[in-house]
C-alpha cells in the first residue's frame, strides 16, 4: 500500500541508504543490518531495487514512502552523479520541508586522522553548507556507529508518537530473526526488528545478534520517549532472542505486554504481581544440587512430549561447574493454553528467581523449550536475574545440544545484552 504523502514522506516508512557502490558497499551493509536490528526498516538498492537504472532508485523509494535517509560519505562518493546530483539534493530538500530524518554517515578523515566534517559538502560539491547542519557521525568509531543507530531510531520514534497515542499509548514491535529484511518486509509497526539471518544452520547469526546487542541499551528509552506504556509484539524469532527482548522491556517499565505469534496465538500479561508457582500449572521433574557454588541451570521444558537428550548432554558436560540443575514441566499433558500466559510466565519466572536466590543469587543458565510468546513474557519478569539464554542446536545428527547464545544483565544500563555465540 502506498501511504506516502505527495512529497514522498511517510512517518513510518523505510529509511533510504544513499551511497557510492565502489567503496561504500561494505560499510553500507553494516549500517543496513545495524538499523534493521534496531527496528528501522531500510530501503537499499541491492535488496529493493528492480533490475534497471540505479538513477531511479530514489524515485522508486519515494513512491513507497520514506521516513528518513542516510547519506553514506566515502572518498569516492564525489564520482557518483547519482548521489551528488539526484539523491542528496532531494533528501536535503525533504529534511527541510518535512520531519524526514536525514543523517550523515561519514567515513572520511582529515590529515590528523580525525573525522572530516567538511567532507560531505566538499565531496558532493555543495557551497551552501546545508550538510553541516545535518546530524553527522564518524563511522570509523564504533561508538559513533551506535550513536547513529540510536539517533535514527529516536527520530523515528518522534514521528511515531502520534500513532502510539492514537493506539492508547501502545507501541507495536514486529520481530524476525530469520528473514532477510527488505524494505517491503515492514508491517506498519513502530519498530520492525530484523536480525541478519544466518548463512546456514539453525542457530541465529552471531554478528546479527551483536548488532542487536549494540542497539539494545537505547530501546527502552526510545519507547518511553514516544509515550509507549503498552507493547504489542508480533512475528517470531529464536527463543534466546525472545527471552532477551523480554528482559529489555520489564514489567516494571511496560505495564502491559501482548505477544501475537506466527500461529496467531495471543500471549498477554500485565504488571500484576503473582509470585507463587502454581502446582496445577508447573511441576518439578528433577532437582540436582551437585555443588554449593557456581551458576544454576533451569530447563523450562514446556512443549508437549519429552525431549531430554540435549538437556542430559548438557548435564554430563557441565555438572561439575554448576550448583544446581532443575527440570520443570507443565503439570498437565498437552499444549499450553495462551489464556494462562500470565500465570505461566509468573510461575516460570518465580521458579527461576527462587532457584537463583537460594544459591546466593547465582547466574541463571536458562534452557527454554516452549512457545515464542511465552518466552518474551518470562524474560520481562527476570529483571533482577543475571541470565544466560541458550539455543537448541540439532545440527549434529543424533546429538542435539544447547548452545550458550546471549547473556542478559538488565541492571547493566550500558550492555544489558551480551553475545556469547561465536561465528
Amino acid at each position: 500500500m502506498n501511504d506516502a504523502t505527495g512529497d514522498g514522506f511517510q512517518p513510518l516508512g523505510a529509511h533510504f541508504l544513499s551511497y557510492r557502490q565502489s567503496d561504500g558497499t561494505t560499510v553500507t551493509d553494516e549500517i543496513m543490518w545495524r538499523l534493521r536490528a534496531a527496528g528501522i526498516p531500510v530501503w537499499r538498492d541491492a535488496s529493493d531495487l528492480l533490475p534497471g537504472d540505479t538513477s531511479e532508485r530514489l524515485i522508486e523509494a519515494l513512491a513507497e514512502g520514506l521516513a528518513g535517509g542516510v547519506l553514506v560519505i566515502t572518498g569516492e562518493v564525489a564520482h557518483s552523479s547519482v548521489v551528488r546530483d539526484l539523491e542528496a539534493p532531494r533528501l536535503i530538500a525533504l529534511s527541510q520541508q518535512t520531519q524526514f530524518a536525514l543523517t550523515i554517515a561519514n567515513t572520511v578523515v582529515d590529515e590528523h586522522g580525525q573525522a572530516d566534517h567538511g567532507a560531505p559538502d566538499r565531496l558532493l560539491q555543495r557551497d551552501d553548507g546545508k550538510l553541516r547542519g545535518v546530524l553527522q557521525y564518524a563511522i570509523g568509531d564504533p561508538a559513533e556507529m551506535r550513536k547513529l543507530v540510536d539517533g535514527v531510531r529516536n527520530l523515528r520514534m518522534r514521528n511515531a508518537r502520534a500513532q502510539i497515542n492514537a493506539e492508547g499509548a501502545r507501541a507495536r514491535i514486529d520481530v524476525q530473526t530469520r528473514n532477510h529484511g527488505a524494505a517491503g518486509d515492514r508491517t506498519g509497526a513502530e519498530l520492525d526488528i530484523r536480525i541478519k539471518p544466518s548463512g546456514s544452520g539453525p542457530l541465529p547469526d552471531a554478528e546479527g545478534l551483536r548488532y542487536f546487542a549494540d542497539a539494545a541499551p537505547g530501546l527502552p528509552a526510545a519507547l518511553t520517549r514516544a509515550g509507549a506504556q503498552r507493547v504489542l509484539i508480533t512475528g517470531g524469532a529464536h527463543l534466546s532472542f525472545a527471552l532477551a527482548l523480554g528482559t529489555l522491556l520489564p514489567a516494571t517499565r511496560i505495564g502491559h505486554m501482548e505477544v501475537v505469534d506466527q500461529y496467531d496465538q495471543h500471549w498477554a500479561a500485565g504488571n500484576e504481581h503473582h509470585p507463587a508457582v502454581r502446582d496445577d500449572l508447573l511441576t518439578t521433574i528433577e532437582m540436582r544440587e551437585p555443588n554449593q557454588d557456581g551458576p544454576v541451570c533451569l530447563y523450562l521444558d514446556l512443549r508437549d512430549g519429552p525431549s531430554d537428550a540435549a538437556y542430559d548432554t548438557f548435564i554430563r558436560e557441565h555438572e561439575p561447574g554448576f550448583a544446581a540443575f532443575a527440570h520443570v514441566r507443565p503439570t498437565l499433558a498437552g499444549s499450553l493454553d495462551p489464556a494462562q500466559a500470565r500465570d505461566l510466565a509468573t510461575g516460570c519466572a518465580s521458579f527461576a528467581r527462587l532457584l537463583s536466590g537460594s544459591h546466593a543469587n547465582a547466574e541463571l543458565h536458562l534452557l527454554y523449550r516452549g512457545p515464542f510468546g511465552l518466552a518474551v513474557l518470562i524474560g520481562r519478569l527476570l529483571n533482577t536475574v543475571r541470565t544466560v539464554a541458550y539455543e537448541w542446536d540439532p545440527s549434529t545428527p543424533g546429538s542435539p545440544r544447547y548452545v550458550a547464545t546471549l547473556r542478559c544483565v538488565p541492571s547493566d544500563m550500558t550492555e544489558p545484552v551480551q553475545v556469547l555465540l561465536t561465528p
